[in-house]
């Protein structure tokens, strides 16, 4: 299976973050391969145990081939896609939403990304300056 037409979609993100020790790959691979999906069981063989694990159910079929083609909606590394953080946070969010019980793990991980989220947000914000104050300011 061409490697541009999936995207690792799980825990390997949380475990490159230090937040959670992946058992699988979870991939999204693009709707009209999915059925060649034994090919990641064959794969998983070759792997020396590392299985696969295919997440398409979790998500609409355009939503997945958007995730898989779309720039915005993953990075590449080492020419392997991935979700990017956003986009796995919205997952979680969306599962959590979807089910009479949350999982607790979906919560925790939810709250470490917007942990992580609101740092890299904040290291991109320019610093707040002082103005100078004038005369007129203060003559009010």
């Amino acid at each position: 299976m061409p490697t541009q037409a999936m995207c690792v979609s799980g825990g390997q993100i949380l475990d490159a973050l230090g937040l959670h020790k992946a058992p699988d790959f979870d991939v999204l691979v693009v709707q009209r391969l999915k059925d060649r999906v034994h090919q990641l069981e064959i794969l998983s063989q070759d792997t020396g145990g590392v299985s696969f694990s295919l997440q398409n159910d979790f998500f609409t079929g355009n939503d997945v081939d958007d995730i898989v083609m779309n720039p915005s909606r993953h990075i590449v590394l080492c020419g392997i896609k991935i979700m990017s953080l956003t986009e796995f946070r919205s997952f979680k969010t969306r599962r959590m939403s979807g089910q009479a019980q949350t999982r607790m793990k979906d919560f925790i991980h939810v709250l470490a990304i917007d942990q992580i989220l609101d740092v890299e947000a904040s290291a991109q914000e320019p610093p707040v300056t002082r103005e100078k104050s004038t005369h007129a300011d203060h003559t009010m």
